[in-house]
């Protein structure tokens, strides 16, 4: 996976768990995520460091979570 693709992902799920106000499960957000990108939930899961950064995430429990977008 190129770095673009990878920073495509995390951004959109990251966007996806921000605009359900952190209230989303990781799961669906992933799976709502790669519905919005053309992409397979799993793929949410491959560009993450871990899947615990992906429930810290969806909780709004992690810095990338709550960093304002440039």
């Amino acid at each position: 996976m190129s770095e673009d693709r990878r920073k495509f992902i995390q951004d959109l799920y990251i966007r996806v768990c921000r605009d359900s106000g952190f209230t989303m499960e990781y799961t669906r957000a992933a799976h709502f995520a790669g519905k919005v990108g053309g992409f397979h939930a799993m793929d949410v899961w491959i560009a993450m460091p871990s899947l615990q950064v992906m429930e810290q995430i969806a909780k709004g429990e992690h810095s990338a979570a709550t960093k304002v977008a440039a």
